[in-house]
């Protein structure tokens, strides 16, 4: 999850996992400037031996950050499939992309991987804001007024993008 940078607002976070045991193994929450973000993301991702990285890149300020890894030229890049109904062709753009369906799809994986146990979340921040993403007013999964959302979208986000590119069998 990707934030505009600077003092206020909301965090960007990036969270490393073993894609074999679903372990979380490194969280970054920080905030920091979409570009700078991606240069981190760049140098994180190599020494986790070329991992994928699988960015938000909408809604808003994941696009930097996408296009920041693209001219690092990054090797290993999560790429969501596109469907163009009108032409009938697929074509793939980097990262994955929060909307109304897939953030529901999303917040479901994360749900599924915490009830049935095929993930490990050993970071305190992300139980931390679990404890107070509830439904707001409107009855959309959210924040409670005050806090953060930012490592329950991430974690989401990462575990839904490893459900669905799942690691071949060597």
């Amino acid at each position: 999850a990707v934030a505009k940078g600077g003092d206020k607002g909301d965090w960007s976070v990036g969270g490393v996992w073993d894609r074999g045991t679903k372990h979380l193994v490194a969280l970054l929450r920080l905030k920091l400037d979409p570009m700078d973000f991606g240069n981190l993301l760049f140098g994180l991702g190599l020494h986790y031996n070329t991992a994928k990285i699988a960015v938000e890149v909408w809604p808003g300020p994941g696009i930097a950050t996408g296009a920041q890894l693209v001219s690092l030229k990054y090797p290993n890049l999560y790429r969501h499939i596109k469907w163009d109904g009108e032409q009938r062709t697929t074509s793939t753009d980097i990262g994955w992309q929060t909307n109304e369906k897939s953030r529901y799809d999303m917040l479901a994986t994360m749900q599924d991987a915490i009830s049935n146990k095929w993930a490990i979340l050993r970071a305190r921040e992300i139980v931390d804001e679990a404890y107070t993403f509830v439904r707001n007013n409107s009855g959309k999964p959210a924040a409670r007024t005050g806090t953060h959302d930012d490592c329950v979208i991430m974690t989401a986000g990462a575990l839904h993008c490893m459900k669905f590119d799942p690691v071949e069998e060597m």
